[in-house]
């Protein structure tokens, strides 16, 4: 997404970002191949100066090829322009959908039991309608029902996530993140303080990562034993040997 950016950089075609495509799964850079102003009226860029208008916009990706389509909803910021004593308008946005291809939620593996997984579901559905003050609620939920499968006993969730340390040997650095979470979570209830979309999914990423440690790891790792076990016993017995496991791709 951009922010309080000079509109030369978005207001005509060609413009760059950097981003994650969908299609490749590469964190590469976007280029804009055409745009138009859809709302308050269908017409060419740019609006009247300060009004707020709903823009589409067309990206590719420079490693594959594919487009995304985007909705945005932008303002002008003339007077903050003036100020900062810039050349042009500065833009700012106000909302950001992606119309095509249709954002999916983040899944955790199928290795991670399904009180946790579906609970990490529902808030990764919320992140993925920009629904950020939902997201930091159902990520606290998450991780706190990765507390209670884990067996981390405690008198409060902190106490708890600490826990993982101990019960799970969850890494201090996963187990800091975690806290985030959970503050991060009860600032949007009480507070209802709302954070970026990449604060978000920076959370997310430490459940992610606590997940795979905690469920991932361990069932590969019973899964390889297996395997191994299983071939050392067909070769003993002359039996034809059983195809290699598979690791998690």
């Amino acid at each position: 997404m951009y922010q309080n950016v000079p509109l030369g950089s978005l207001g005509r075609a060609w413009a760059k970002r950097q981003s994650g495509c969908d299609y490749c799964g590469n964190g590469v850079a976007m280029t804009k191949r055409a745009q138009h102003r859809v709302d308050p009226d269908f017409d060419a860029w740019p609006s009247p100066a300060g009004e707020v208008s709903t823009i589409v916009e067309l990206w590719s990706c420079d490693y594959c090829g594919k487009v995304t389509v985007d909705l945005s909803t932008v303002r002008y910021r003339i007077e903050q322009a003036e100020k900062d004593g810039a050349e042009e308008p500065e833009l700012e946005e106000l909302e950001h959908q992606q119309l095509w291809p249709l954002a999916q939620p983040r899944e955790l593996a199928d290795d991670v039991p399904a009180c946790v997984r579906e609970v990490f579901h529902e808030a990764a559905t919320a992140e993925c309608h920009a629904l950020y003050r939902l997201a930091g609620v159902g990520y606290r939920s998450a991780v706190e029902a990765m507390c209670k499968e884990r067996g981390s006993t405690g008198g409060n969730i902190k106490a708890r996530i600490d826990g993982l340390n101990q019960v799970a040997g969850l890494p201090q650095n996963v187990v800091d993140g975690l806290q985030e979470t959970r503050i991060v979570g009860n600032d949007s209830v009480h507070d209802g303080l709302a954070y970026s979309a990449e604060e978000i999914a920076d959370l997310a990423g430490y459940i992610e990562e606590a997940a795979y440690l905690l469920y991932v790891v361990p069932a590969e790792r019973a899964r390889m034993s297996a395997s191994r076990s299983a071939r050392r016993s067909a070769s003993q017995s002359g039996a034809a040997l059983p195809a290699p496991a598979a690791g998690r791709p």
